[in-house]
């Protein structure tokens, strides 16, 4: 069996205005900053989930619309957000999505999902950062919550 050399050639994408203004090539090394990254989230009626792919310095490299749900839910798929930063080199990711009752305040739902990707991301050797939510005026972090532990305590 012959062993060949591949070479890969990484094109470099080229960060649009739009891609700016949505918070690519922006650094989100605190929750506060996810939080003015993400504000725009509120302009929707809907809950949007976002998966944001982050490079080793925290730079936000792409951001991924997971899904779009009613105005409570949205629907969740723990391997395709992993998946998804795989296919784009990521080193790291964030959960980030609205409410748009404006209270930012964890459902059991959302505590159920955070567990859930924590679990995929920690297989795939790729670090969840954190799970922002997003109200009105308002952010919840799991980080910085007595939820925390579910992100880093994996079973």
């Amino acid at each position: 069996m012959e062993i060949r050399e591949i070479s890969v050639k990484w094109k470099k994408k080229r960060v649009t205005k739009k891609d700016e203004k949505r918070g690519i090539g922006k650094s989100v090394s605190s929750p506060q900053k996810v939080y003015e990254t993400f504000l725009w989230l509120m302009e929707s009626p809907i809950e949007v989930m976002l998966a944001v792919v982050l490079n080793t310095k925290n730079v936000v490299i792409d951001i991924i619309e997971h899904s779009k749900g009613t105005t409570n839910c949205s629907p969740v798929f723990p391997a395709e957000i992993g998946k998804a930063v795989l296919l784009r080199n990521g080193a790291g990711c964030l959960l980030v999505h609205n409410h748009p009752s404006g209270d930012a305040e964890p459902s059991q739902q959302d505590i159920d999902i955070t567990q859930a990707v924590a679990k995929v991301t920690s297989v795939l050797s790729i670090q969840l950062m954190d799970h922002i939510i997003i109200g009105e005026g308002t952010y919840y972090s799991f980080q910085d919550s007595s939820h925390g532990s579910c992100l880093f305590d994996i079973h």
